[in-house]
């Protein structure tokens, strides 16, 4: 599990965790403008899209998933 802060993000950006994950599970967007937590859809097993309503918005990403490269 890692909790990430991001800044600036909008709908559609996406973040590659490849780095830390070797498979994403899940992820969840909390604490923007717009919402208190929503979950963000994962594509190609380490890609996390943020979800539609960000609009360059600060929040915190949470990542569950299979452990990466050390």
């Amino acid at each position: 599990m890692a909790l990430y802060a991001l800044r600036d993000v909008t709908a559609s950006d996406t973040i590659d965790v490849a780095q830390e994950f070797t498979v994403v599970k899940r992820a969840v967007i909390m604490g923007t403008t717009v919402a208190a937590a929503v979950s963000a859809s994962v594509t190609v097993p380490t890609t996390v899209t943020i979800p539609a309503g960000a609009n360059r918005d600060a929040a915190y990403l949470l990542v569950y998933g299979a452990a990466g490269p050390a």
